[in-house]
């Protein structure tokens, strides 16, 4: 006799015994017992067979009969298991399994409760269970006192054919039932969740579905600033900063040849000033990497039931969800470039007054800021540059007047126009490209 009872254990019984005298012997239910969900797991007296996968069959000698009546009889040998009535919601102790089966979901966690027993509670596994390789994920909490998942494999054949009860079940394990023709994505967590770690998940999963898998996260978590990397993203990313790279060296290179038509001493000077800013961009962009980061990643408003408002996801994506920042960051032609702390209602101008106002070589009308979720806006009305992930590419866009959200950052570029009276050089398309590719670079820093 196992679960919500007074005295589990072994008991004799006389034959022809039912449910009602094998519940007086153990001293009656528990106050939290169900009556009605009863099971008893029951060794076959002749092996049936179990199909394992199309023209393989294995022989199973125990099966659930569930749930019983308390005048139901009992034979040798009978495992019969009382469930509590407690509303899973309610109780902290549970497991819960997914995948090839009958009755997914979460299920109370019974004092010695093994594989088995969770397997029968869920119906039983699918016909297209891949039953060989089946996924095992533990909470275990390290020695900083940090919760971390642990992915292990068992084999549920013996567990099927009743050679074997499988795993002693810990509060909170997930077992996740592969299918034949599943794919599989490795999906990486790190930072405030309540179980960092590497997860081994279905294909098809979605990044809402995954964090409830994982448990959620901490109070001290900043969805908001969630960094979310995809691997194809960056390949992408990193061939467009080639690109901007290729075409900024040759509008380098002709304004440097320029420069010797220039022939004010003062204008010399400017231009030269001004080709100095533009070779530094040039070094930056050369030297950035792009990290592969989609901005815009609310989790907040991950759709529970609608997957068309959810991010699926693919292979080796990775999020990192970093604690409350409480602050904001100011950084360029500043004259003390830094991080503020963050207060309701401040906007970029304030900001930038408190970090001592703008350098001489600042570009007050292309400021623009990077907002926590990655997403690149402008100031007022000028012009901004975000990652547009359907158009692979950085693009321009607008955005009214900012207030400034907690873990936002407001980049200054460096004025890089130069039009003297007698020359016509670094049109206005020679600076968009300049602003885009200074965003970029600033982009793919920041993303780090």
């Amino acid at each position: 006799m196992l679960g919500s009872v007074r005295t589990p254990g072994l008991y004799p019984l006389p034959a022809k015994a039912r449910v009602q005298e094998l519940l007086e012997l153990t001293g009656g239910l528990l106050p939290e017992a169900d009556p009605d969900k009863i099971m008893i797991r029951r060794r076959l007296s002749k092996s049936q067979g179990v199909e394992l996968m199309e023209n393989i069959t294995l022989p199973a000698y125990e099966t659930l009969i569930g749930p019983v009546a308390m005048d139901a009889l009992i034979e040798p040998g009978d495992v019969v298991t009382v469930l509590p009535k407690t509303r899973l919601e309610d109780s902290t102790m549970w497991v819960a399994i997914s995948g090839a089966v009958l009755r997914p979901g979460k299920y109370p966690l019974l004092p010695g409760m093994r594989v088995w027993e969770l397997l029968l509670l869920a119906g039983d596994v699918q016909s297209d269970a891949r039953l060989e390789i089946t996924d095992l994920i533990r909470l275990k909490i390290d020695g900083e006192g940090r919760t971390n998942a642990e992915r292990s494999v068992i084999d549920l054949r013996p567990v099927i054919t009743g050679k074997d009860f499988g795993p002693l079940l810990k509060n909170q394990d997930q077992i996740v039932v592969r299918r034949r023709q599943d794919e599989r994505v490795k999906f990486t967590v790190m930072g405030e969740v309540s179980a960092p770690g590497e997860y081994i998940l279905p294909s098809g999963t979605t990044l809402g579905q995954a964090m409830r898998i994982i448990g959620g996260m901490t109070p001290r978590a900043f969805p908001q600033g969630a960094k979310f990397f995809r691997m194809a993203e960056k390949d992408i990313q990193n061939e467009h900063l080639r690109h901007l790279a290729e075409r900024l060296q040759s509008t380098v290179a002709v304004n440097e040849r320029q420069s010797a038509t220039i022939e004010s001493e003062k204008d010399q000077k400017d231009f030269e000033r001004t080709l100095n800013v533009q070779r530094a961009e040039l070094t930056r962009i050369q030297t950035a990497t792009a990290t592969g980061r989609l901005s815009g990643i609310r989790l907040n408003e991950l759709s529970t039931e609608d997957k068309t408002q959810d991010l699926l996801l693919a292979d080796g994506d990775r999020i990192e969800i970093p604690i409350r920042p409480g602050s904001i960051r100011i950084l360029g032609e500043v004259n003390t470039p830094g991080s503020l702390i963050w207060s309701d209602g401040i906007r970029p101008e304030q900001a930038i007054a408190l970090s001592g106002g703008f350098t001489r070589q600042a570009d007050k009308d292309l400021m623009f800021v990077v907002k926590a979720d990655g997403s690149v806006v402008s100031n007022e009305n000028s012009s901004g540059v975000s990652w547009d992930p359907r158009q692979r590419r950085y693009v321009r866009s607008r955005a009214g007047s900012l207030v400034l959200a907690e873990g936002d950052a407001v980049i200054v570029p460096p004025d890089l126009r130069y039009t003297p009276s007698n020359l016509s050089l670094l049109r206005d398309w020679t600076q968009v490209l300049f602003q885009i590719a200074a965003t970029a670079g600033t982009v793919a820093v920041l993303a780090r």
